[in-house]
């Protein structure tokens, strides 16, 4: 089943503080399995799930409270359990889309009265880039003697990696298939101590119309670099690079580190329940 504009109409109802364009919606739900519930007006609810993640329940206003939600996410759930999971978790996919319930919309209560439970959190954050000055003043402050910043496309990144495996190995196959992709990396004195990807032209669930939206992700600096402002230094590079590209807002999609980005003049866009239910 295809994502169509039946869809994305009850999913903008749902999120109308988003703003997401109809074709971002429908490239991250691309091969993804939709649960539907019509009535003769159409498409009044769905569910997505990749794996074994229930990616969205989404009920259009007008039909809510009629149990619809129920009955989508327990079909969900046991598609989930048809192929071999025992745990549904929300959001947390590589297609990027929620990353649990939506807190905001106070819609982590209706999971959580279903059975699911969450031992954190985690929040989105954006910038706008009117907000980052040309004049390369945008976070200045007093770094390292001997500190500098890079943007990398292509070409040897074992040094990168080098840093990356310091400092969450995890996050290698994101650098190692960065292929075109930005890094921005952070050298001390000749050697790399810090890193970030940067996404151009990402397509994220802030993503509108009639906006471009750079991504960050991925941010570390080796441990005993830390608290030297090099972190902080090579986001603000970052944004600016974001910016000279085109873009019209950065975003940071997942982090717990709120009150460091504001330092740069984050602000909070969603914070997300990141719940999950044994089957």
């Amino acid at each position: 089943m295809k994502f169509d504009s039946q869809f994305f109409s009850v999913f903008s109802e749902c999120f109308p503080m988003l703003g997401t364009a109809d074709h971002v919606m429908a490239e991250k739900l691309e091969g993804a399995d939709l649960l539907v519930r019509k009535s003769g007006d159409g498409v009044t609810g769905f569910a997505a799930v990749d794996g074994n993640a229930v990616l969205l329940v989404c009920v259009h206003p007008d039909h809510q409270g009629k149990g619809l939600g129920s009955s989508l996410l327990a079909e969900a759930e046991e598609l989930i359990r048809s192929r071999g999971y025992d745990r549904a978790v929300l959001g947390r996919s590589e297609r990027d889309i929620f990353w649990g319930a939506v807190i905001d919309t106070m819609s982590h209560r209706f999971f959580e009265n279903r059975g699911y439970t969450a031992f954190n959190g985690t929040l989105s954050m954006v910038l706008d880039a009117e907000d980052i000055p040309s004049d390369g003043s945008f976070g200045r402050r007093a770094l390292p003697e001997g500190l500098s910043y890079k943007a990398v496309i292509g070409g040897d990144i074992s040094d990168v990696l080098e840093a990356v495996e310091r400092v969450e190995p995890k996050w290698l196959k994101f650098y190692e298939k960065a292929g075109s992709s930005v890094i921005i990396k952070a050298v001390l004195s000749g050697r790399t101590v810090g890193f970030l990807t940067a996404d151009t032209d990402a397509g994220t669930i802030i993503t509108g119309k009639d906006n471009r939206t750079g991504l960050l992700g991925y941010v570390g600096v080796v441990p005993e670099e830390r608290n030297r402002g090099i972190g902080l230094g090579m986001v603000a590079y970052a944004a600016q690079y974001l910016k000279q590209a085109g873009c019209t807002e950065v975003y940071v999609n997942y982090t717990s580190l709120d009150e460091w980005y504001a330092k740069l003049g984050f602000a909070e866009n969603l914070w997300y329940w990141m719940g999950e239910k044994i089957l």
